[in-house]
């Protein structure tokens, strides 16, 4: 009797064994936002029946365990075309127009049919099909942040100079939060960020970054942010108001409230090259102290306020590893440029001495590196 529950013990193991080995993962990408939980659940339950795991952790040392489905919109209709690990079409289907308008089952039950009906070979490989591709750095320029947001599980990494690191993670397909630092740990800062999806050109978000002297200089200064996004993942337009505030600490002695704007922007130049550039405008009424000695010898001092402006920001282009378009390197230009308004004539003659900085203008090389941990695809 022993021997005969042991070997159905090993016959039963070995058979659920062979059925997991025989199972495949299939991620979804849906960009329509066609899934909800409960067709998530409805469909992980139909695929499960054909086989079939719904996984969207991806682990990228067995990318290959995977099959890869994105969900997108072109010209009003909505399409699925699922490929394999190596980036090559398994096959596509147009779902219609009304797929988002129709209860959870009957969603589950479309997208269901249709996944296999592609993975079993029966569904179009090639022939006219829309454009579309992915960009996995479409969350982020060379600092400043798009409307598109990390999907939940996502970690994404970025260094600037290799000096600069931070990190920020999707807690929702809407909501991330990031934190960054230099390599000395001065200062640190705080950057949570809610992405919304307006239709299918338009996006807008909402962020802050706070940041906090750790040691050395004591401070606190802070940039509340509203960014417009117009475009696709690979080629859009960001346009970004935000307000900065600091001030009765190390950093400044008196209270900084500005207004500080941003427009960005990336170009897809190849698969994997872009062009991306950041540019920042910053207003400032900066006051200044002339001096000078009167006719009794006598040292006099006395204020006055310029208008004091500054552009600065990144260009340069994005390129995309090939082979793990996760990893991606960035290069190019960061510049300064300060204007200032012309000192006033009395204050340029006369024997007066200012403080006056003039204006300055400086580029630098740039590199950058980023990276996506426990993606979700």
């Amino acid at each position: 009797m022993n021997k005969f529950i042991i070997f159905y013990l090993i016959l039963v193991f070995s058979t659920l064994t062979f059925y997991s080995y025989g199972q495949k993962k299939i991620a979804i990408a849906d960009d329509v936002v066609i899934l909800s939980e409960i067709t998530d659940s409805l469909l992980t339950i139909r695929l499960q029946q054909k086989n079939l795991i719904y996984d969207n952790i991806i682990d990228y040392s067995d990318k290959c365990s995977h099959y890869y489905a994105d969900i997108f919109s072109k010209n009003d209709l909505i399409y699925l075309k699922i490929r394999d690990c190596k980036d090559e079409q398994i096959g596509f289907e147009c779902l219609g127009s009304n797929l988002e308008n129709m209860d959870n089952e009957l969603k589950s039950f479309i997208l269901c049919f249709y996944i296999n009906t592609i993975i079993n070979g029966e569904a179009r490989k090639e022939g006219v099909e829309p454009e579309m591709t992915k960009n996995e750095h479409d969350s982020r320029y060379f600092f400043s942040p798009s409307s598109f947001n990390l999907k939940k599980g996502e970690l994404y990494y970025n260094s600037i100079y290799f000096a600069i690191h931070d990190i920020q993670y999707g807690f929702s397909d809407n909501f991330s939060i990031g934190m960054g630092t230099s390599v000395a740990g001065i200062p640190i800062y705080f950057t949570p960020k809610f992405s919304m999806k307006l239709n299918e050109k338009n996006r807008l978000a909402v962020g802050n970054m706070l940041i906090l002297g750790t040691y050395g200089p004591k401070f606190t200064a802070n940039l509340a942010y509203t960014t417009y996004t117009y475009g696709s993942s690979e080629n859009n337009l960001s346009l970004s108001a935000g307000h900065f505030y600091t001030g009765n600490n190390d950093l400044a002695d008196e209270i900084i409230s500005q207004p500080i704007f941003n427009i960005s922007a990336m170009f897809q130049l190849k698969n994997n090259v872009y062009f991306t550039t950041e540019n920042y405008y910053l207003h400032n009424n900066t006051t200044l102290t002339a001096e000078k000695y009167d006719n009794n010898g006598n040292r006099i001092y006395e204020d006055y306020t310029l208008s004091d402006n500054f552009i600065f920001g990144f260009s340069g282009f994005r390129i995309i590893n090939k082979s793990k378009d996760v990893i991606s390197w960035q290069f190019g230009l960061a510049y300064f440029i300060r204007f200032m308004e012309d000192m006033p004539y009395k204050y340029s003659s006369g024997g007066w001495d200012g403080d006056y900085p003039g204006n300055t203008n400086f580029p630098i090389p740039t590199i950058s590196y980023t990276q996506k941990f426990g993606k979700k695809y």
